[in-house]
């Protein structure tokens, strides 16, 4: 057994290309409770929430003022609040009622509705823009039935903002090199599954076979990827990323930039609907 830093335990499915990790399940109960301890600081969350600067400049990227744009998954809703700050059209979907419940009380403004992704109750091409933030590698049997609604909400010509945990080169050449036990498929391990970490080659070519067309693709948050696979340079990298007056954020997007493809914790795609 092979654990990240956070726990996870992690294995290689050699013939999908992929790592398997596992915690404590992936149903509407576990993302109740991955939100609780956040939701314990919630006056300060929802009082000063995070500005989401790169997430926005993406999304305005691509999109107006007042394009419709739907975050399907999106937990504590901090981007679907950023995203009508900044004047979109903003929906959030999540699967955890309670969460939504809990977020309402502080943002009941917000457009917001649980619902499985899968299955969402908006009218064909009803989305200027989708954002899918680290949502698709939690589906153990696939995400076609995802991209199939991703397909039917999104209007041509609109955008599919696409983020996931990536197989990396790196992670590759370790989990070739032996460096992870082999996945070996069984109740016990399906009941604990937790996520993937995927090829970005395979979910490219996935997307692009759904109706979609590529137009940016980036590694990101090359820290974790570091630190994930060589812990002894966790030190070196919190000290370079934690420079302060600016510069250890200018690293570190800088190193996204130059490395995120090979080293990267997050592959990030912008997908058009043809």
């Amino acid at each position: 057994m092979s654990t990240d830093g956070g726990g996870t335990e992690r294995y290689y499915d050699a013939p999908n290309q992929r790592i398997v990790c596992l915690r404590n399940g992936r149903d509407a109960a576990f993302w109740t409770a991955h939100w609780e301890e956040t939701l314990r600081g919630a006056p300060r969350l929802f009082a000063n929430p995070p500005g989401f600067h790169l997430f926005l400049y993406r999304t305005r990227k691509y999109l107006p003022k007042g394009a419709r744009v739907i975050d399907a998954g999106c937990g504590l809703a901090c981007t679907v609040h950023a995203l009508h700050r900044a004047g979109y059209q903003a929906h959030g979907v999540d699967f955890s009622q309670e969460t939504i419940d809990a977020v309402r009380t502080h943002w009941p403004h917000l457009r917001l509705s649980c619902h499985d992704i899968r299955e969402m109750p908006f009218e064909d091409h009803f989305f200027d823009g989708y954002w899918s933030l680290g949502v698709i590698e939690h589906f153990y049997q696939g995400y076609d039935e995802v991209l199939a609604e991703m397909r039917r909400t999104i209007r041509p010509g609109g955008y599919l903002f696409l983020t996931f945990p990536s197989m990396t080169w790196l992670r590759r050449q370790r989990a070739r090199a032996g460096r992870l036990p082999p996945w070996r498929e069984d109740a016990a391990g399906l009941e604990r599954f937790y996520q993937f970490l995927l090829p970005p080659d395979q979910v490219r070519a996935r997307v692009e076979a759904a109706g979609f067309r590529l137009v940016e693709e980036q590694g990101q948050d090359c820290a974790r990827g570091l630190k994930e696979e060589w812990p002894v340079c966790e030190p070196l990298v919190d000290r370079l990323w934690g420079l302060p007056w600016g510069i250890g954020k200018g690293i570190a997007l800088s190193a996204d930039r130059l490395l995120g493809r090979w080293f990267g914790h997050i592959t990030y795609m912008v997908f058009v609907h043809e």
